[in-house]
């Protein structure tokens, strides 16, 4: 048994998680199995996770079948542990604990080591190593030598040596001209969308999310202050062409059977929206990963927006916590090997510059992303439009600026914003290319 542990504690969290599959989420994001100071619960954590990952629930019933070993009074004990607890913050805890019994132990280790080390320099090393992969969970097992190496370097070579010919070997965006420019949204790419306020961010993405489901691509987009309902509605007006306002106000008149088939189309496609408003990168890990593994054919993830996303570090200024944040989807996107689509906010100094266009430091908490982004793309709203910005029934000419490509040129894309019809048509009487 550990010495640092809280049985009751432990309990509470096992009992909150088969009562309540969202709560497994939760704790999923922050503890793993090995947090358990008891052996058992251990067990029965790994146990849920896995019926999880399934989609199959859990019940105490049919833990007492899996698990009836367990001492005679074990399962009252467990059922008489509060379940309507703050799932997030007894994982918390929980963790805590466990990293100092972790430490604890490292150091009872490592008093007992030092009398016989010969190189003080190098064992500090290796302590801080041990350390940071108790918080960080990575270790020497990320580390591959040549052959390995060689091996994925042949893999990567057959795979793109079949896609050699092809004018898009990602996620196709629906675009043309914005698929020649990057190839579509490429494995392992962190893509990064920025705006104004109102210049159609969230649609622009939802425009590529409608485009992947029609190819069967399964898209997660978590949307940090849209309800699920509202993405749904704009979703179907791009794909019908029913004013977004007539569905939003239920005045169909004669487009009921066209917005139900539409609405039958989207249900049949892998797509998950997550509209909770409250988001850490260990959630999206847990949860992205859960799905990946359910649905093979998820291919792209969409968050709205980053600035929205919450820090694990709350004692770090914001701008650390988003660098964080961004340097963790990067991660993710690398882990996964999928692309991210993470839409961003720009600093308010824009509105009183006269000359609007974007530029790369105008990303709000802007250096760490711009650092860890392979595309960065810009809405910019032309400037004969300024003077209707306030008119939002004006259809708008907007320019998709390219201003960060690590895998092609950038150049200016031209587009009508039907903002009545949630969506963005490109067009084709404008193109600027200015870096080859």
């Amino acid at each position: 048994m550990s010495k640092y542990f809280d049985i009751e504690l432990e309990q509470s969290i096992l009992l909150a998680c088969i009562e309540n599959n969202e709560n497994i989420d939760i704790a999923a994001s922050i503890i793993k199995p090995s947090d358990f100071s008891y052996r058992l619960h251990a067990d029965i954590f790994e146990f849920i996770l896995n019926k999880r990952r399934l989609r199959e629930s859990v019940d105490l019933k049919q833990l007492k079948i899996v698990f009836n070993n367990a001492k005679e009074n074990f399962w009252s004990t467990l059922e008489n542990q509060n379940s309507l607890i703050d799932v997030d913050s007894y994982s918390k805890t929980l963790r805590n604990l466990s990293l100092k019994d972790k430490l604890n132990s490292l150091m009872q280790v490592t008093t007992s080591e030092l009398s016989s080390v010969d190189d003080s320099i190098k064992y500090t090393h290796d302590l801080n190593a041990k350390i940071y992969s108790l918080v960080s969970g990575v270790n020497d097992k990320n580390l591959k030598n040549s052959i390995t190496a060689i091996n994925e370097f042949y893999e990567e070579l057959n795979r793109v040596s079949k896609l050699i010919d092809r004018d898009i070997v990602g996620i196709d965006t629906g675009f043309e001209t914005l698929n020649k420019y990057t190839k579509g949204f490429k494995s392992g790419e962190l893509i990064i969308l920025a705006a104004r306020p109102g210049m159609g961010k969230t649609t622009f993405a939802l425009n590529i999310l409608l485009h992947s489901l029609k190819r069967d691509v399964g898209v997660v987009f978590y949307s940090l202050e849209t309800e699920a309902h509202k993405i749904m509605a704009k979703l179907i007006s791009q794909d019908t062409g029913i004013p977004l306002q007539s569905l939003l106000t239920a005045r169909l008149d004669g487009d009921m059977e066209k917005m139900q088939h539409s609405a039958n189309f989207l249900s049949e496609k892998t797509l998950y929206i997550y509209d909770n408003g409250n988001l850490n990168i260990e959630f999206l890990r847990s949860s992205l990963r859960r799905l990946k593994e359910e649905h093979t054919n998820i291919g792209l993830c969409i968050i709205d927006y980053i600035q929205l996303m919450n820090s694990l570090n709350t004692r770090a200024d914001r701008h650390v916590q988003v660098s964080e944040i961004s340097r963790g989807l990067k991660l993710l996107a690398l882990e996964l090997k999928l692309p991210i689509l993470a839409l961003s906010q720009v600093n308010r100094s824009v509105d009183s510059r006269q000359n609007k266009r974007l530029i790369l430091s105008d990303i709000r908490e802007s250096g760490s992303i711009e650092q860890d982004a392979d595309l960065i793309l810009f809405i910019n709203q032309s400037d004969e439009n300024y003077d209707r910005e306030n008119n939002i029934n004006a259809e708008k000419h907007m320019i998709l600026e390219i201003a960060k490509n690590r895998s092609g040129g950038l150049g200016d894309i031209h587009f009508d914003f039907q903002i009545s019809k949630a969506r963005f048509t490109k067009l084709d009487t404008h193109q600027t290319d200015y870096l080859d």
